[in-house]
């Protein structure tokens, strides 16, 4: 799995990297990779979304 560097639109202009031109930014922290070492959640292989079959923390027991 592959995340892509987020867009200047989203990183925070105060930080660094923020000052960065597009380019240089994506060249210096264009894409990062991800290697499943375990499985827990029990999601389907190839993984598309980095946070599938995570459980939702946002609901309380009640919710279920």
């Amino acid at each position: 799995m592959k995340i892509h560097a987020l867009p200047r639109s989203i990183r925070p202009v105060s930080s660094l990297a923020g000052k960065l031109p597009t380019a240089q930014f994506s060249y210096a922290f264009g894409t990062e990779t991800y290697i499943r070492t375990r499985d827990t959640t029990g999601t389907p292989i190839p993984e598309d979304d980095l946070f599938a079959g995570l459980l939702d923390r946002s609901r309380t027991t009640l919710d279920l």
